[in-house]
């Protein structure tokens, strides 16, 4: 520290050794020469010399550098990465309810959640009346209401859709949307019974904060020659309450008189106004452009990605899903294969509101010749994972996994950051028509 401060300090000590000289005769001759008038100017004088030197003093030290200086401001350090992503631990699964057929009710399935604006949840559904539970048997829509968080359900007195309000035979495939002032919107195909094959989709909204619904708006009207597919959980609501939701197209020829629809499919997507009164297509044709498939790519679903762009995927015959990205909804990637082994089997991925989390369901496994018969032996096990960034996803967590058994067309319902509602259709792997609702919490 002497270092430092030895020059400001011994230009003290000088500024000290005048004064001395400077005051000390002058004291003496007033002692003895001078009155005492003017010992007082020698005083004030020697005041004002100190206060010049004192604040000198000061001005030295300033200039000088502690022995320990402060240490500059340090640059902001960048926000900790996250720990990363693991499979999902599944601290319980609780079976909530099962949808069993009957007699006059041959299926139940391809259902969705919704979060009333009082605290209840409905979950409808595709409740089949009649027939072997075929897609085309006759379906009206059914709901059922839960009071505690998900842990039970009771069935709802009346349908909230019939075929017949649509003078048809069946409809089915439900999604549910709750907008921001709470009106519920209710969404399903409309399959024609006139033997043309073509099919439509409608939304219908909640009237007066009741569960009976309104008239029905077309998202996808019917469009002669054109079979549209939408599946369950399929809509999505994005940041400005506009609704986004894909579909896939089959032809329709007409052979020898009678129409057929095309197994392969393309996919188009449709959007809402901002009031949700409308939609419109937004977007051309996806195809894939394989010579080996004969899907092409069915069942698609849509993800809106933290950014704000689109994702699509959609399950396919070439042992994955498929994936097609947008930045606006209108311009599309050509498809290509996602990192989900999947056979011919629906895929649904829903972002959870509470964590920000992905979680993505479905059959990981690709249908392998000889290794059984039945659609339900490529459906099984049920798998779920999660990802932060809805893009890379960690190992999956079994749901199901009976090997003689089928489970598909997931829904989600969020609770909480780690408490879901997961609903989805299973049964032996030559009849999937019931629905089972199970209430998870993981970690």
């Amino acid at each position: 520290m002497f270092s430092k401060v030895k020059k400001p300090v011994s230009v003290v000590l000088c500024l000290l050794l005048l004064a001395f000289c400077f005051f000390a005769p002058s004291a003496s001759a007033a002692s003895t020469n001078q009155s005492e008038s003017g010992i007082q100017s020698i005083w004030q004088r020697f005041v004002a010399f100190f206060n010049r030197l004192f604040q000198t003093i000061k001005d030295l030290f300033r200039g000088t550098k502690p022995e320990n200086p402060p240490e500059p401001p340090s640059e902001p350090k960048p926000p900790a990465e996250p720990e990363p992503l693991t499979a999902i631990k599944i601290i319980s699964s609780d079976k909530v309810c099962e949808l069993k057929t009957s007699e006059n009710n041959p299926r139940n399935s391809e259902g969705d959640f919704a979060f009333l604006p009082d605290g209840r949840i409905l979950f409808a559904y595709s409740k089949y009346r009649s027939g072997t539970g075929d897609d085309d048997d006759p379906c009206d829509i059914a709901g059922m209401i839960s009071s505690d968080k998900g842990r039970t359900f009771t069935e709802l007195p009346e349908l909230l859709a019939r075929a017949s309000e649509h003078n048809t035979v069946n409809i089915m495939n439900v999604s549910l949307e709750v907008l921001k002032d709470g009106t519920v919107c209710l969404f399903y195909l409309v399959k024609n019974s006139d033997g043309s094959l073509e099919s439509s989709y409608v939304m219908r909204k909640s009237e007066l904060d009741t569960l009976s619904f309104g008239e029905p708006v077309d998202v996808i009207p019917n469009i002669p020659g054109d079979y549209y597919v939408v599946n369950n959980c399929r809509t999505q609501q994005l940041a400005d309450g506009r609704i986004i939701v894909a579909a896939a197209r089959h032809r329709i020829d007409n052979v020898n008189g009678a129409n057929q629809m095309r197994y392969v499919a393309e996919d188009v997507v449709y959007i809402s106004d901002k009031n949700v009164t409308g939609f419109s297509r937004c977007s051309g044709f996806i195809s894939l452009d394989h010579a080996n498939s004969t899907t092409g790519m069915q069942e698609p679903g849509i993800q809106i990605l933290p950014d704000g762009s689109y994702r699509l995927y959609a399950r396919t015959d070439l042992g994955y899903q498929y994936e097609s990205f947008s930045p606006d909804g209108i311009n599309w990637t050509s498809p290509f294969p996602s990192s989900f082994e999947s056979p011919v089997s629906p895929m649904l991925i829903e972002r959870n509101p509470y964590s920000g989390l992905y979680y993505a369901i479905w059959n990981p496994y690709a249908y392998v010749p000889g290794s059984g018969t039945g659609s339900g032996r490529t459906r099984t096990p049920l798998v779920i994972a999660q990802s932060r960034d809805g893009i890379a996803f960690t190992d999956f967590t079994v749901l199901e996994d009976d090997s003689e058994s089928g489970f598909c067309y997931p829904a989600i319902g969020f609770l909480s950051e780690n408490e879901m509602l997961v609903s989805y259709l299973f049964g032996p792997a030559n009849r999937l028509a019931e629905t089972r609702i199970r209430r998870l919490r993981v970690e």
